[in-house]
């Protein structure tokens, strides 16, 4: 039987069900998003979640549509994003980005069919499905005639197991835990499109724990502490079956 993964609240929450770690009385909570049903994103709160710790900060962090997030933000009603593309500051310049990068996602192609995609311009010979309002995937389905739209990795992956389109555009751990779930689907990742980082974003009205945050991440980074827990987590999430809420 599948497990549910639980909502993200106070500190990381054990994949198997165990107890939330309790913070530490004198700890600042912030109030972050995430996107719904995605397993990438519900890896990358966890992640987060050590670098919260090892700032003596606590986060809480629920599922918001990516569009709302950062309204959300600048609106002071949300602490912030979990984590954005370097450019969702282009959009959105009042927020604060945390650098470096804490995360990185590889965007890929899955289908049932034998074929290699190795590039955008490999999606036009194809039915293609996508998720919306993910700018990132928007960029890589733009001038597509005919782009199949999906609320999430879950609706997504399912439309391709119906033979809706040929090809299905999402990132590399979110199609491993739907092929996963989806068992004998015949479905398969086929190419990858692009690798890229991906920052935390603070509301404006947070921009003070930016330095704090910055060098928590640039020391995990030398240490070589974010892979581990990028690999582990992923691991763990694919090996019990979780699903992302």
């Amino acid at each position: 039987m599948r497990r549910r993964a639980l909502l993200l609240s106070g500190w990381p929450v054990a994949w198997a069900g165990g107890a939330v770690e309790p913070a530490a009385a004198q700890a600042e909570e912030l109030r972050l998003s995430r996107f719904p049903k995605s397993a990438n994103q519900l890896i990358a709160s966890h992640i987060l979640q050590e670098v919260y710790r090892r700032c003596g900060l606590a986060a809480r962090i629920e599922p918001l549509p990516p569009s709302r997030a950062p309204i959300e933000a600048l609106a002071g009603r949300l602490d912030g994003e979990v984590s954005r593309l370097r450019r969702h500051q282009d959009d959105y310049p009042a927020l604060v980005r945390v650098v470096p990068a804490f995360d990185y996602f590889v965007m890929t192609a899955f289908s049932k069919r034998r074929i290699a995609v190795a590039s955008r311009e490999d999606l036009r010979r194809y039915r293609v499905g996508a998720i919306r309002g993910v700018q990132v995937v928007n960029d890589l389905v733009a001038g597509l005639e005919g782009v199949e739209r999906a609320a999430n990795s879950e609706s997504l992956f399912m439309m391709l197991a119906a033979d809706r389109f040929d090809i299905a555009v999402d990132v590399d751990i979110n199609g491993a835990v739907q092929i996963h779930r989806l068992r004998q689907s015949g479905i398969q990742p086929v190419g990858v499109l692009l690798q890229a980082e991906v920052f935390h974003y603070l509301a404006p009205h947070r921009a003070y724990l930016q330095a704090r945050l910055s060098e928590a991440i640039s020391d995990m980074r030398r240490s070589g502490e974010l892979e581990r827990l990028k690999r582990r987590f992923s691991q763990q999430f694919i090996e019990l079956g979780l699903e992302a809420d």
